[in-house]
């Protein structure tokens, strides 16, 4: 009896999960075939535009919504009732396409100040602007206000009206700061309001002389320097926003320049000017002002010396770093023409600034000290590499530094062999550790001296090769100048140097490039970055060619060139000139190869040419020369 219940649950139960699932699996066959007969009468697509429907009259609802609160906002403020401020509104409306065709038509007008008509204009449009609760409403309401034509000449005009002011406020201020209308930095400031106290009568009865008092008042750059510092000036300061300003004023014209040509808008030069000017002209009153106090000082100790370094460095970097501004914003863009704001007294500052740097390292060098004695070599190659950065910036500071560090250079191997031969020469009596002792010493001292600066003869040597020199044979001359012809070189003309027997012949990528050449012909060592020779372009070189005379068959191109350009007296040489001459080196060794004689003539990187077989291969070498550049 018991097994007969067990199999009967058993049953049982198998049969309730049968009818379960069979219920479940009709539940879902009618729930099928209703979607069906849903999709198949459209029920579902009116379900989707009631929804739809439903939310977009929402949105509507609740935009009316916020309209009719923003409009009764309006009428509380102004003392309307809903009604009058409604058909205000709308009468208002009715006029801002007249405003809006103004603004795009908008041309200044001669009698009136054209800020004060951009300004006006603009005010306008912020009026009508308020008639809308916001600018996406207005662009829905009017498409005219949307189109691009009208937000451009928008922009236009809201550019030029926010720089314009900027301009205005920021010479304002320096004005207000300098005290004086013209920016001078070497005016004194105007004098103060007079107090009782300070109108006080001297004790026979008169007042203190005003031209005296004046006299005694620091100037401008004398406060200035006392409350701010040079750094804190330059960089943190007024002068920092003034930099800024003028670099988006200039953008700012150079993209819309077409657009203010076509409106009349003014770009206000002299102003522009001015204010370039000031931070150049405040500049050199620092270096003057920094040369005078170092003309006054006679016999320094080594910590006035590191205080005067460490000024005199800074200034040098700051007056580097506004001059490089000052040419940026003065070289031309479109629309924007500004006359050169550095003057040669600037120049001549910066040179004597960067001479008496060279004058405060000599005397560090010499100042006698053990911490100095040992790394001389060391510390001219931190100061070089910080003073090659800078003479790049600086009208011939190129061929000063490097005269004054090859000053400094053999004095300081003079200075090893003179003690060299005082030590060799006039031994002490009784040296500790005996004779052969104290020799090797000193031997070991000077060999250790005299590596360290000649390992750094050798970095600053690579640095200033700049040119390579050949000799040719007599009966070629002709040839090769009929062979650079047909190259596609051009004869370079200047006037200058050909009463000297010597002519620039150019590839023709550099015949309409007259400071470039002038630049080649000039320079004195290659910048940081190239001293590896890692010069992209392939046309970066001149050839300078000794000669009676000769016929060109070829281009000729007349550019007169003003200044002193180094060349040499001797005939039948040509001179390779370009940044570093390694390349020439090895491309002369690969293409000719060492039989033809090739040998280094002078140490100063020229190279002398033995004998040449043909004419072709020189002049296939020089255009090839630039392609490893």
């Amino acid at each position: 009896m018991p097994t007969a219940s067990v199999v009967n649950t058993e049953e049982l139960e198998r049969q309730e999960r049968q009818e379960r699932q069979e219920r479940q699996e009709r539940q879902e066959r009618l729930e099928w075939q209703s979607m069906l007969a849903s999709v198949l009468t459209g029920e579902v697509i009116r379900s989707e535009k009631m929804r739809l429907s439903n939310n977009t009259n929402a949105r509507q609802q609740a935009a009316e919504h916020h309209n009719q609160i923003w409009l009764g906002l309006r009428a509380i403020v102004r003392g309307r009732t809903l009604n009058e401020e409604q058909r205000f509104v709308m009468e208002a409306r009715s006029q801002v396409d007249a405003l809006l065709e103004e603004v795009m038509r908008f041309c200044v007008q001669p009698d009136r100040d054209a800020l004060e008509q951009v300004t006006e204009l603009l005010q306008n449009v912020d009026t009508v602007e308020r008639l809308w609760p916001s600018r996406k409403a207005m662009m829905t309401d009017r498409p005219l206000y949307a189109s691009s034509e009208f937000q451009r000449a928008l922009d236009i005009l809201n550019s030029w009206c926010t720089v314009t002011k900027s301009l205005q406020i920021q010479l304002k201020i320096l004005r207000n700061w300098t005290g004086s209308d013209s920016l001078q930095v070497t005016i004194s400031p105007l004098p103060l309001a007079s107090t009782d106290h300070d109108s006080q009568a001297t004790p026979g009865g008169q007042n203190a002389d005003p031209q005296a008092a004046a006299a005694t008042e620091p100037t401008f750059v004398d406060r200035l320097l006392k409350e701010n510092g040079l750094q804190r000036t330059f960089e943190k300061s007024t002068l920092s926003s003034l930099s800024r300003l003028l670099q988006r004023a200039k953008e700012n014209q150079a993209q819309n320049a077409e657009a203010f040509a076509h409106m009349g808008l003014p770009t206000y030069i002299d102003e522009l000017a001015m204010l370039i000017a000031f931070p150049v002209n405040l500049m050199e009153q620092f270096l003057q002002l920094r040369l005078d106090y170092a003309r006054r000082v006679a016999d320094p100790t080594m910590i006035m010396v590191d205080q005067m370094m460490d000024d005199a460095r800074t200034s040098l970097e700051i007056a580097c770093h506004v001059k490089a501004e000052c040419s940026a914003l003065t070289r031309e863009a479109p629309g924007w023409s500004i006359p050169n704001c550095i003057g040669p007294n600037y120049e001549k500052i910066l040179m004597q600034t960067l001479d008496f740097f060279f004058r405060l390292l000599s005397w560090k060098l010499k100042g006698g000290s053990k911490a100095v004695y040992f790394k001389e070599a060391e510390i001219l190659e931190t100061e070089w590499s910080f003073i090659s950065k800078l003479c790049l910036f600086i009208e011939g500071g190129e061929w000063e530094g490097a005269r004054q560090i090859s000053n400094l250079h053999t004095r300081l191997l003079l200075r090893v062999m003179a003690y060299c031969e005082s030590q060799i020469y006039s031994p002490p009596q009784k040296p500790e550790g005996g004779l052969v002792r104290w020799y090797t010493r000193v031997m070991d001292s000077v060999r250790l001296r005299a590596r360290r600066l000649y390992r750094f003869a050798r970095h600053v040597h690579l640095r200033f090769e700049n040119s390579g020199e050949y000799h040719y044979r007599s009966g070629m001359q002709q040839q090769l100048f009929d062979a650079l012809a047909q190259s596609n070189h051009c004869l370079y003309y200047t006037g200058t140097l050909e009463p000297r027997g010597i002519y620039l012949v150019v590839p023709h990528t550099l015949a309409e490039r007259p400071e470039r050449v002038s630049e080649i012909l000039k320079y004195c060592f290659a910048p940081p970055g190239e001293a590896a020779g890692e010069e992209s372009s392939s046309d970066h070189y001149v050839l300078l060619i000794a000669s009676e005379g000769f016929l060109w068959n070829g281009t000729a191109v007349h550019a007169p060139m003003s200044g002193d350009i180094a060349c040499w007296g001797r005939e039948q040489a040509l001179r390779i000139q370009h940044r570093h001459t390694d390349h020439k080196t090895r491309l002369l060794a690969r293409f000719l190869g060492a039989a033809h004689g090739w040998r280094r003539m002078l140490g100063w990187c020229h190279h002398a040419l033995a004998q040449v077989a043909t004419v072709g291969r020189l002049v296939a070498l020089v255009a090839l020369a630039t392609q490893v550049t």
